[in-house]
């Protein structure tokens, strides 16, 4: 059964947008670094960024909490702390 992050992070600079969004992000995160089926970033306003990650199933984000964990320390270094976290089963979508 597919397993749903959603997160919450506040910025202490402004969320950038468009391309300076993924200028930003790119430094963080690696492409192909993580197994995921789905990945969202909003902007929540103009200093908070939410994200939603869909997992192949729970034992796959298990596996990766302990990189999730250097990934968020890396957030916290640039200004951007975790500030909600929440997870569970995916029940469907349309």
């Amino acid at each position: 059964m597919k397993w749903v992050v959603i997160t919450k992070y506040r910025h202490e600079q402004e969320v950038p947008e468009g391309e300076n969004w993924f200028n930003f992000i790119s430094e963080i995160i690696r492409p192909g670094a993580y197994d995921v089926d789905q990945l969202f970033w909003f902007k929540v306003d103009n200093f908070h960024h939410r994200s939603i990650t869909v997992y192949p199933n729970r034992d796959t984000f298990e596996k990766m909490k302990e990189d999730l964990s250097i990934y968020r320390e890396e957030m916290k270094n640039a200004g951007i702390e975790l500030v909600e976290f929440e997870e569970g089963p995916f029940l469907g979508g349309v």
